[in-house]
């Protein structure tokens, strides 16, 4: 999957599961706005995107400068914003995927070497290896996890 594609698939998986959840959200620039029941506190949310092999590490990284634009954004809008990260993960070539909002405050908070989060040359880093399956990161505002396998014809 194409990195831009794969980023676009993650944004309206965002915006879904954020809508399954009873948010109100609007695409903004490149960023996920999303409010719920009408309250003054919103969530601006900036998605990540990795297609992750069996392989390869299981961290997945925000790079500083979009972060760094994201919290400006979220500091020019009226009201209360939390900047938020997406983590859109794509597992073992497409059988697993995942969605986790966090906002950016609980990695920079929270974040350790070897933690669910960390701060590494100045990156936002979700390793998703460290959550149990059922399990909600400190600090994590939602994540969705899905599961699946190919089917064969039997004929």
């Amino acid at each position: 999957m194409k990195l831009n594609n794969t980023r676009n698939y993650f944004t309206e998986l965002t915006i879904s599961v954020l809508q399954e959840e009873g948010w109100e959200t609007k695409l903004e620039e490149g960023y996920i706005i999303a409010n719920k029941n009408n309250d003054e506190e919103r969530l601006v949310i900036y998605v990540v995107s990795n297609v992750i092999g069996l392989k390869e590490s299981s961290t997945s990284v925000a790079k500083e400068k979009p972060i760094l634009k994201l919290k400006r954004k979220s500091e020019l809008l009226a009201g209360d914003n939390t900047p938020c990260i997406s983590y859109g993960i794509a597992k073992k070539s497409l059988t697993e995927l995942e969605v986790l909002i966090t906002p950016v405050s609980a990695i920079e908070e929270y974040g350790y070497v070897g933690g669910e989060y960390s701060r590494a040359s100045n990156h936002y880093h979700y390793n998703y290896m460290k959550v149990n399956e059922n399990e909600l990161p400190k600090g994590a505002i939602l994540r969705y996890c899905w599961s699946g396998k190919k089917l064969k014809n039997n004929k």
